[in-house]
């Protein structure tokens, strides 16, 4: 080791709440924990004089936010005396994925509290810590959502405040998981319980002790480093589902510097391997029956099937004409508009549905935030929370879970980049919209961000699932220098400085400077940025998984997170995109000065000939 603090927490979930058992989750985690002891990181912690485990499973007694909250205090109690060079978190279980890369570990008591672990606001959070590198390990389903109970769950970051007042830019983060987003991950019964296995964790564990001559770099002779790890993953985890008829893809983000990402091969004499058994004849595994290792039950949530969202968005593609600025609903009546007192609100002349919104009799010259109030077939009211961006039309698709869908339409009319609107939203509900694909899929969802912003904040959510927040950065550039308002959830992810000018938000885009064009980065996406200030779009995230970030301990204090805000996410529905319930909504009215305006549909004028 570097000879500073290695810290290893290891967690596995065999009985989580209503969900079918996993003893193949508690193996992995107690057999991580073995390998992390043997190679010298600490696994122990202390509290009152009492020594604690870093490994956490539930066979005796629940793994919940508290008890996990706990260890990480513990572990993280002498960071600003004795800092911390590498952290590994594993976490074996049951899982699903949200959105963008928006990844929820169930603990023991998830369906009683409702909640999940955020892994990426997790990950956030341990930013706050002085902390060189993370290593995050997640062997758990990345399916989606069974049921609305499941999609509406609370995002949990699990950690409170750090040393750091803001989250360090230096950290650099390893990422490996078992399976791509909307997908399961298995696991290989045994002859008993206490042998069974998740197929991505045995085969991480091979290659962490060394046994597989495929996972040693070919850089450093006789060293098992981040890079040749995921390699080494790539390879063997598809290959060996195969032989059971099984598709088993996993993510792998190895960041850590070539001089400083060894995870095994650096201690002499190398401490002994376990005795792996043999991988099961096929045959044999498949008359026992595949055993999924987080899937909660099948389904998906319900919510706009693909079609769905072409017939609804086409139908609402008349364009947007001059400078106006508005919004069109589509899925429920809408029963008034909440905006500044500055600003007037008129039923379009032409196109019934419709309303515009004006400041002095002119066109918005500046965003500014508004809820858009609707009622359900339930007789429900709620309020999509939008920025209206100067120059663009909205159109809202909703249903009784909340706001499906939010598309952005100016004067630029891209026949590509609206159907990239439609793919991108249906993804997200299908689960294909994976985080692994983030410089594949970000990259013709930034093509059109001017046209249609929310696809950059999109791919800003893909890129952070991917640690890439340099291009989150550059592209909050592109949308200061085209003179645009950057989107409050870019410049959140981005981590930019902000401040208030009045009533209104501004961040700063810092200078960045050049990189190397690759397969992941286009060369006109790798030039120096100066850097300079702009207005950001909307005063919260436009997307409801944005909110899980604003618990940062120290956006508190940050111009760009009021305290409000952080009350308000107790009223977000399941919608994808920010929808609030009446006290949400009352909240947010209150502290942005927002004021209820009813509206009325006024009646279509058609031209008609003389008689």
């Amino acid at each position: 080791m570097s000879g500073q603090r290695d810290v290893a927490v290891a967690i596995g979930i065999g009985s989580a709440d209503k969900l079918r058992p996993l003893d193949a989750a508690v193996n992995g985690a107690k057999a991580f924990h073995q390998w992390a002891e043997s190679l010298g990181y600490e696994t122990t912690w202390d509290q009152a004089g009492e020594t604690n485990s870093t490994l956490l499973t539930d066979e005796s007694d629940a793994v919940t936010e508290a008890r996990l909250r706990a260890t990480f205090d513990g572990v993280l109690a002498s960071t600003p005396i004795r800092p911390i060079h590498r952290i590994i978190v594993y976490f074996a279980g049951h899982g699903l994925i949200r959105s963008a890369g928006e990844t929820l570990w169930l603990l023991s008591d998830w369906y009683k509290e409702l909640y999940g672990v955020a892994q990426e606001v997790l990950k956030r959070r341990l930013c706050l810590y002085q902390i060189t590198q993370i290593t995050l390990i997640t062997d758990c389903c990345q399916s989606l959502p069974a049921d609305m109970q499941q999609s509406d769950l609370d995002a949990a970051g699990v950690l409170g405040r750090g040393p750091l007042p803001t989250p360090s830019p230096t950290v650099a983060v390893d990422k490996f998981v078992a399976a791509q987003d909307g997908y399961k991950s298995y696991a290989i019964p045994g002859p008993n319980p206490a042998g069974d296995r998740c197929i991505f964790s045995e085969i991480l564990l091979r290659g962490l002790w060394g046994t597989e001559p495929q996972a040693y770099s070919t850089l450093l002779a006789g060293r098992v480093t981040s890079s040749s790890l995921g390699t080494y993953l790539l390879q063997e985890v598809p290959t060996t589902a195969a032989k059971y008829k099984l598709t088993l893809n996993p993510q792998v983000a190895p960041t850590f510097p070539e001089n400083d990402n060894i995870y095994f091969g650096n201690i002499a004499p190398p401490p002994p391997p376990p005795q792996f058994p043999p991988w099961p004849d096929p045959s044999i595994f498949v008359g026992m029956g595949v055993t999924a290792v987080a899937s909660p039950q099948e389904g998906t949530v319900t919510a706009p099937t693909e079609r769905k969202l072409n017939s609804q968005l086409n139908a609402q593609s008349t364009e947007w004409s001059g400078d106006q600025t508005g919004v069109q609903v589509e899925g429920a009546d809408v029963a008034a508009l909440w905006i500044a007192p500055s600003l007037s609100v008129d039923p379009h002349p032409t196109i019934a549905g419709r309303w515009l919104v004006e400041e002095n009799g002119r066109p918005l010259s500046r965003p500014a935030s508004m809820l858009v109030e609707y009622r359900i077939a339930t007789g429900v009211n709620l309020y999509a929370a939008v920025a209206l961006m100067p120059k663009f039309g909205i159109f809202l698709v909703v249903n009784e879970g909340g706001t499906a869908a939010v598309r952005y339409q100016g004067t630029e009319r891209d026949p590509v980049t609206e159907q990239t609107v439609i793919d991108a939203l249906s993804a997200m509900d299908t689960g294909g919209l994976r985080a692994e694909q983030a410089q594949s899929l970000a990259l013709p969802l930034r093509f059109g961000k001017h046209a249609s912003p929310e696809l950059g904040v999109i791919a800003a959510y893909l890129y952070d699932a991917a640690e890439d927040i340099e291009s989150i950065r550059r592209m909050a550039n592109f949308y200061r220098e085209r003179q645009q308002p950057i989107p409050y959830d870019i410049a959140m992810l981005g981590g930019l400085t902000a401040e208030r000018r009045h009533s209104e938000l501004w961040a700063e885009v810092p200078a960045i400077k050049a990189r190397t064009p690759s397969a992941a980065h286009a060369a006109w996406d790798c030039g120096e940025i100066r850097g300079g200030w702009s207005t950001v779009g909307g005063d919260w995230p436009w997307m409801k998984q944005g909110w899980s970030y604003l618990d940062w301990p120290s956006d508190v204090t940050s111009p760009l997170v009021v305290p409000t805000l952080l009350e308000v996410k107790l009223s977000l529905r399941p919608g994808r995109f920010a929808t609030l319930n009446d006290e949400g909504a009352g909240l947010l009215a209150a502290q942005f000065s927002l004021h209820r305006k009813e509206v009325q549909a006024r009646v279509p004028i058609f031209a008609t000939s003389a008689s």
